[in-house]
Parts: structure tokens; sequence; C-alpha cells
């Protein structure tokens, strides 16, 4: 039965990839684009705010939206948010999470003025930003025949996942950009940004901490998360390791003994959840993906019944996500 299971996780996986890479693959290759959105557009990208990250950020508040980071000349940089505020108000409304803050946006137009309040290292900030268009962006959904309503996918890109059968350190990782890397006093940049850890795992019973940066495991440099994973990869169940980190402007070292990953982490997914909505251009490069808070089981039995829409519904589109969806099909035949 656990095979079994693996088989059709496996297969769901490759269904989320090959749909939703081709979704957006020939949604850039059209020769006539899609009308642009008339969704506000702040240019940001929320990350999970959980209580290891308030910790590090000394942010006492009970609500609150992290900027994981901003887009280039998007309205948010423009006007001066950056990556690492917590966002707290936005028009005078308290924010209480992510999925809050992406509704207010949605909610305001492109080109309304709005005041963004931020936490930033200590102090509230508050900014006027004018919003733009999201002209660079496209709604994919899922349906099944009439059986449930028509939902948006929850997209993720992922920048590795976790197996059972690699060491386990017991942290959840983020990009460190340039800002964020100013903001942890690290020095050139590098490293990967712990944002949250495991309860239970190595790394907690190490001393390890949200905040800290990893920059080095024994003799390796790290520079950023796929790093960290490859050298881990080497590893097994038990082995000790060196990991230093710069806490607070200074570096620590960390004997770590590594464990055996959960089975209930076997899937876990590091990266960034773009919501309802997410970047066409960030996806395709890296073009790892996968659908968390989805019932797998639920969606492999009407498998055959899926269909994928965009805003802006086009037949070559539907034709060869088909086919797609044909061979599919045919693989799930196979390997039952």
């Amino acid at each position: 039965m656990q095979f079994k299971g693996q088989k059709q996780h496996a297969i769901l996986m490759l269904g989320g990839l090959l749909l939703i890479a081709a979704a957006a693959l020939i949604f850039l290759n059209q020769s006539a684009s899609a009308k642009t959105s008339e969704r506000a557009f702040m240019g940001v990208y929320l990350g999970n705010l959980d209580d290891d990250l308030r910790e590090s950020l000394n942010y006492k508040g009970s609500g609150g939206a992290f900027i994981d980071d901003v887009v280039d000349d998007g309205p948010a940089e423009e006007a001066g948010i950056e990556e690492g505020d917590i966002v707290i108000k936005f028009n005078g409304l308290n924010v209480e999470d992510e999925s809050q803050l992406r509704q207010l946006i949605h909610k305001a137009k492109p080109g309304d003025e709005v005041s963004v309040t931020v936490f930033r290292e200590g102090k509230e900030l508050e900014f006027t930003v004018k919003l733009g268009e999201g002209d660079d962006e496209f709604l994919l959904s899922w349906y099944d025949k009439g059986k449930h309503p028509k939902r948006p996918m929850r997209v993720m890109y992922k920048t590795r996942c976790s197996c059972a059968d690699r060491a386990w350190l017991g942290v959840e990782m983020q990009k460190l950009t340039e800002q964020l890397g100013e903001y942890f006093k690290v020095k050139g940049g590098e490293g990967v940004l712990v944002s949250s850890v495991i309860e239970d795992s190595p790394a907690e019973k190490a001393g390890l901490k949200a905040g800290d940066v990893i920059v080095k495991i024994d003799d390796e440099e790290i520079e950023d998360g796929s790093d960290l994973i490859e050298y881990l990869g080497d590893k097994e169940e038990g082995d000790e390791v060196t990991v230093n980190v710069v806490r607070k402007g200074k570096t620590k070292e960390i004997k770590v003994t590594l464990g055996e990953c959960p089975k209930e982490r076997c899937h876990h997914c590091y990266g960034k959840d773009y919501g309802r909505h997410f970047d066409k251009f960030k996806v395709l490069k890296d073009l790892e993906i996968c659908i968390p808070d989805i019932d797998r089981e639920e969606l492999l039995k009407d498998f055959e019944d899926i269909h994928i829409d965009l805003d802006e519904p086009l037949e070559e589109l539907r034709e060869q996500i088909e086919e797609l969806r044909e061979e599919l099909e045919e693989l799930k035949e196979k390997v039952k």
C-alpha cells in the first residue's frame, strides 16, 4: 500500500509539473498577449511569519505579513519598502497575515495610492505606495466536472524537497538577498537564512535559531540553499557536522548530530508560495513545481475530469494540455 501511495504521489507531482510548466511556456509563446490584468500589483513576495522569525526580528506584534522579496523597480521598492519588512497596516487596516494582505491588494485598483505601515528594526515606518497593474501574472485554476466548485491552485515553486533517505538537519531555509544580508549583518551576502527551526529536530537540539545565517558546514562554504542540501545529501543519520552561522553579526560554531527525516516531512517542499497568482518568469526559472494543500487521493481518483483554465482562454493551450492529460492518464494505468 505504501509503494502504491508513493507511485500515486509521483504521478500527481509529475502532472502538476507538466501541466503548469506547459501552461506557462505556451502562454509565453503566444503571438497575441493576454489582456492586462485589472488586479492591483504591489510588487512584493510574502513569506511565512512564524514565531521563530518573529523572535529573530524582535517583532512583538500578533499579526503582520513578512516581505520575503520585492520586485525590482516595482511599486513597493520605489516607495521604499524592503525585503525583511513586516507589513502591519494597509490603508489604515491592521494586517493579520499574508493571506489578508493579498486580499487587500487585490481589492484595490491599479493606480491607487495606499498607505503601508511596516515594522523595520524596531520601528514603525509608513510609506505611500502607488499600486501598479499585475500584467506579468496569470491565474491558473482547476476544477472537476460539477463535483467541486472551481477554485484556484496554490502554486509553489520549490528549491528542493526533503527526502527520507538523506540526513536531516531540521531547518526551513530562505534565500539570503542582499538587503536581508545587510539586515542580518552578513558580509558578502552569501549564506542561507534559517527562517524556522523544526521542533525536536537535530538543529533545535544543537541550538540553531531562526535568524541564524548558515555560511559554512565543516569545510564547505555555503552560498545558497542548494549548497546546503547537496552537502547534506552525502551525509548519513548520526553523522556530526560543524555548522558555522552568523548570529547578530557574530560568527558562531555549532556541532549538530544529523538525524533521520521524519516520514511526515518526506515531501515537504521549500520555496515561495505565490498563493492564487504566480509570476510565470520565476516559475520558469526554477521549473520544479509542487502543488501543496490538495487532497491527492481525491484529485487522482477524479484525474480524468480535471480541467485547466487561464484568465485568457487559448485554444492551442487547451489542446496541448489535453494531450498531456492523456499521456499522464496512460502513465497512471501503467503503474497501477
